[in-house]
This record gives structure tokens, sequence and C-alpha cells, in this order.
């Protein structure tokens, strides 16, 4: 039987990863989506069309298929882990189980697992519906998360400043046709992100990145940069005692994670937002690759293949980058944008021409971005910043 590697997904950011896969190894190359024109398919040997969001589907997919598979991997995105776990549980596979993926997927399961485990998080409740909600907001500080269970990245959260924020808190039920919710405490600090790589259960090491995020009620990441504004040597041993106890509570055995934390200054403590069992998105690899020198997408990979990985020293001197999105303030048609020429900024561009795209809300209305290194990430996070401003977008 031949013998194939599975990658679930194949957007925009997904087709790094599949070009990786298919330029090193000689296996064949299987991409399942459930989408029938993404790009990605047309580098596989072979697409598959399926719900990669229902595992019973995908795993009758692959049994069909008459292959062998050897590894099933998505990156930066959260929607076909729970399918990936049960790919890997069926054939005895390298990396995520079953049951890690739907704790990682699942935010009210994952707070379970923090709490049971003693990872320092944010305070949490759950209501039953709307209706319950209401009932009970005498019971809820101001401000507070509201949060549906499932749901990738940004989707179904947003912040409620207030009791008279009745349609935001709808809102998030509407997306979860009136069921249970999550009322999580809104931590007070500075939010920050890191790309944690575990293997046989340990942290091996991990990259810490400053995070930009747009305001609320919907806090939508937009930007990165590196090296981490604020760290000492005590609070990156707290950043990697948080992570280990967090990624031990979802049972994470082999994966690149993306880790979202909150640094509290006052308190000079660390805290765990969420986790998530695959490759972080927004231009992570590339700043991290700019910086270090190391592709987060060939770490994912040679994780699941049970390949040895280079030594990393995370704390030493790194170049500073940093990357910021390109976004739309309007709906319409995408013809054309023209980027300046300017030494050391790089940029990749996500539609095709004549393809809809969306006013920006979620991190799905992305239309690309760019990236550069500079003296220091400030610098760097400056120089975007200007350049950004001259890129011009054509939509009819």
């Amino acid at each position: 039987m031949e013998k194939a590697m599975l990658f679930f997904g194949a957007g925009f950011y997904q087709i790094p990863a599949i070009k990786l896969i298919k330029k090193n190894y000689p296996y064949k190359l299987i991409v399942l989506t459930g989408v029938d024109n993404d790009p990605g398919i047309k580098l596989a040997d072979l697409g598959v069309l399926v719900d990669i969001l229902d595992p019973s589907a995908v795993e009758e997919k692959v049994k069909s298929l008459n292959v062998e598979p050897i590894a099933a991997i998505t990156v930066c995105t959260d929607w076909p882990l729970v399918s990936i776990g049960r790919i890997n549980d069926l054939y005895g596979l390298r990396g995520i189980s079953e049951e890690t993926a739907l704790k990682s997927s699942n935010k009210l399961l994952m707070k379970n697992a923090f709490q049971k485990f003693d990872v320092a998080a944010s305070k949490f409740n759950v209501v039953k519906n709307y209706e319950s909600l209401i009932d009970r907001l005498n019971e809820f500080n101001f401000p507070f998360f509201l949060k549906t269970p499932k749901g990738g990245g940004s989707k179904g959260v947003i912040k409620i400043n207030n009791a008279d924020e009745l349609d935001k808190m709808k809102s998030v039920f509407d997306l979860n046709k009136n069921t249970e919710a999550l009322v999580e405490e809104a931590l007070v600090g500075v939010e920050f992100g890191a790309q944690a790589v575990v293997v046989d259960g340990s942290l091996k090491y991990c990259f810490l990145h400053n995070d930009t995020v747009t305001d609320p009620p919907i806090q939508v990441p937009i930007g990165h940069s590196l090296p981490l504004e604020f760290m000492s040597d005590s609070l990156a041993s707290d950043v990697d005692s948080s992570l280990e106890r967090a990624i031990k509570s979802l049972g994470i055995e082999n994966a690149v994670c993306n880790c979202d934390l909150i640094y509290d200054p006052d308190l000079n403590q660390i805290k765990v937002i969420e986790i998530a069992p695959r490759v972080g998105a927004t231009g992570l690899t590339e700043i991290i690759d700019m910086s270090y020198g190391i592709n987060l997408y060939e770490l994912a990979i040679k994780i699941v293949m049970n390949e040895k990985l280079e030594e990393v020293d995370v704390d030493s001197e790194v170049t500073p980058s940093a990357i910021l999105t390109i976004r739309s303030d309007r709906d319409g048609v995408f013809r054309n944008i023209s980027f300046p020429d300017e030494e050391g900024v790089t940029f990749s561009v996500k539609p095709e021409v004549g393809e809809r795209v969306k006013v920006f809300k979620t991190g799905q209305d992305i239309l690309g971005f760019v990236c550069c290194t500079g003296d220091s990430f400030k610098d760097a996070e400056k120089k975007l910043i200007e350049y950004h401003k001259k890129v011009q977008l054509d939509l009819e």
C-alpha cells in the first residue's frame, strides 16, 4: 500500500507548508479541504474534498483512499485539529490525539483542563444561553470577555464593557445557536505570544513575540514583532513553567503550538490565555525565520515525521523583525495592490484578481502582509507602519 502524508487545509497560510512537504518528501501528498477552490489543492498529488471539521467524514474518506497514512498535519488553523487527532489515533501517527484536539478546540474544555492542572489563567463562569446570561449579569464584574466554546481564533469572542451592551452579548449567542458560553475575566496587562515547540510531551524551546491586536470589542491579531519587548530571566522561566503546565493539562505530545499569554506588570505575573497545537498564523513563521533562521513549518513537519530537530539558542541575540497585515476598509472586488520598492521589506498577497474581499473584521479578512527587519523591534514596527501607508489597494 502506498505511503502518504495527509495535509489538512489548502488556503493562503497553508501553501508554504504544502510546498515544503512536496519539495522535501518522496511520499504521496494528499491535501484534504472543505473548500473546492482552495489554491493549495493544485499543489497536491491528490486533492480530496471533504468536511475537515467532521472527524467521522474524514475517517471514512481516508479509509477509502487505499493508502497508508504516515503523517497528518495542518498549520495556521484550528478547524481540522479534531479530525487530525482522529486520524493520528486511528493509524498510530505521531502528533496530537483526538482528546488533545478536543480540549484545544473547545474553550470550555481547555479552561477546565487548565483549572485541573493549576495553570495560571483567567477566572471564568459558564452560562447556558443568552437568557441565563441576562438573568445573572449582576454576578459578573465588568468588563469581561464573552466566548463561544468552539470557534477558531477571535471568532465568537467579544469584550463586554457594561450591562447596556445587549446587542454585543446577543451576537455571541447568535453564533452558537443560543447554547452555552463562557464569561471570562478580562485580564489586565500586556498580551504577547509564543510559538512553543513540544517534543515527546516536553517543551523543547519557544519563541516569544510581541502581538499587535485591534481594539476591543473584537480583538484580532494584525501584527507581530521580535524580540519580546519585556523579558527577564525570571519571567522567561515563568513563561516556560506556565506553558509546560498548560501543555501537560491538554495532553500535547508532539506539535508546534500557538500560545497566547498576558503579563501583568503590577503583579509581575504571567497568565496563559489559550493554546492551539498548531503553528501560528499572520506571518509568525516569516518573522521567526527572519530573526532566528528557523522555519516553523519545517519544524512542525519534522516533529510529526519523528525527525531530529536542530538545537536553537532562543536566548541568543536575534535580528529584530516585524510583520503587519494588509486589510481593507471596504468590501469590493480585488483588482490590484501596489507595493513601494523599498529594500528589506517583503510582502505576500492573499486574494486573486477578481476575488471578492471584505472589509476587515476578523482574521479571515486579511489580504496579506508586509514584513521587515530593523535595528530594534520598535524600529521594524515603525518602518512597516510608514510603509503600510504607501500600499495602494485597488478594489472595484
